[in-house]
C-alpha cells in the first residue's frame, strides 16, 4: 500500500504529532479551524477558533527544524537500562528477539544461560560486524548527512584508519588548522606572451 520510506515518515510523524484529526473540526463556510483540547490534559477541554492559514501557522510552529532529535529512549531502550539487559530477566525477556539471540542471557551468579537455539555461539561476532558497519547508514537516517561525502567537494570519502590515540588526533588537527591558515597559491590566467616583430 505504502512504500517503506512513505511509511517511515508517517511513522516519524506519529512518534510526535502536534496534535490529532480527533481535536480539529474544519467549517468550510466560514473557512474556520476549531481545535478542542482533551478534557483530562493541560487545557482542560479549551477550545479555539483559527481562520484558515492561521490553524496552519499555528501547526508549522511544532515541526522540528531538520536534523534535530526529538525522540529520546526511555524505559528499556534507555542507554543506561540496556546495559542491564543480560542481568535483568525482566528486561532480557522485553529484549528484541535478534538481539536476545546475539546476547545470550546471564543468570545472577553471571553464567550464560544457554538457549534453545546453538546456533547463537557465532551471533555476538556477527551482530558486532553488523553494527560497527552500520554507524555510517543511522547517520545517514537520523541526521540526513551522509559521511561518506566530502562537504566541500561533495566527493565520496572512505574510512582509511580509526585513531584512537589523543596525541595523534591533536596532531591531525593541528596540521588541519596550519592548512587552513597558509594562503593558497592562485593562478592567473593570461594570454601567451607577445613576439617582439623587429623592423628591418
Amino acid at each position: 500500500m505504502f512504500s517503506k520510506a512513505e511509511r517511515e515518515a508517517l511513522g516519524q510523524y506519529v512518534v510526535r504529532g502536534p496534535t490529532c484529526a480527533e481535536k480539529i473540526h474544519y467549517d468550510p463556510v466560514s473557512d474556520t479551524v476549531t481545535w478542542t483540547a482533551s478534557p483530562e490534559g493541560f487545557y482542560k477541554g479549551k477550545s479555539e477558533i483559527f481562520k484558515g492559514f492561521e490553524f496552519v501557522d499555528q501547526l508549522v510552529v511544532h515541526v522540528p527544524p531538520r536534523r534535530v532529535q526529538l525522540v529520546r529512549r526511555y524505559g528499556v531502550y534507555a542507554g543506561k537500562v540496556r546495559k542491564q539487559w543480560q542481568e535483568r530477566p525482566g528486561i532480557y525477556r522485553l529484549a528484541p528477539e535478534n538481539w536476545q539471540k546475539a546476547h545470550p542471557n546471564k543468570g545472577p551468579t553471571g553464567a550464560t544461560i544457554l538457549s534453545e537455539d546453538t546456533s547463537s555461539t557465532e551471533a555476538p561476532d556477527i551482530w558486532s560486524k553488523i553494527r560497527k558497519q552500520s554507524w555510517a547508514r543511522l547517520l545517514k537516517k537520523v541526521y540526513e548527512v551522509d559521511p561518506f561525502v566530502c562537504p566541500k567537494c561533495q566527493g565520496t570519502m572512505a574510512v582509511v584508519a580509526i585513531i584512537e590515540d589523543p596525541k595523534e588526533l591533536g596532531k591531525i588537527i593541528e596540521w588541519a588548522n596550519q592548512q587552513e591558515k597558509e594562503p593558497r597559491l592562485t593562478l592567473c590566467a593570461r594570454a601567451p606572451p607577445e613576439l617582439a616583430l623587429a623592423t628591418v
